[in-house]
């Protein structure tokens, strides 16, 4: 039976903390920040199933590319107390396999971000 599990924190300017960073880890992928000309590796992480960056209905397709979306997050927002994002943590229900956890999430994230006009970057990972 799945445990149900939401928890939600701001993502904001810190000197610890980098979305793009973030974003790699999350995705497992290799993310260069232009800013710093830093580059986050996390293509060898294991355990990443799935990640997708989703837009809004009239979002440009250029951001689905998450490396350039999540830059220009950065370079938009300079104000000291800038949100960058909203990192949403949900359990899913390990009962449904893979194709339907996604639609869950597309599903999700379709009605309550990207119809509101936000881009939303997921990944889906292996259970512990």
């Amino acid at each position: 039976m799945a445990i149900f599990h939401l928890s939600m924190q701001n993502i904001g300017r810190r000197p610890d903390r980098c979305p793009i960073g973030m974003a790699a880890y999350r995705a497992g992928e290799r993310l260069e920040d232009f800013d710093r000309g830093k580059t986050f590796d996390y293509s060898h992480r294991s355990g990443v199933l799935f990640a997708e960056v989703r837009l809004p209905p009239r979002g440009d397709p250029r951001y689905a590319d998450r490396q350039l979306a999540w830059n220009e997050v950065k370079r938009m927002e300079r104000r000291e107390d800038s949100r960058f994002a909203r990192e949403i943590n949900i359990a899913l229900p390990h009962e449904l396999g893979l194709d339907d956890n996604i639609a869950l999430m597309r599903d999700f994230i379709d009605s309550r971000l990207t119809a509101r006009g936000m881009f939303a970057d997921f990944a889906i990972h292996a259970p512990n």
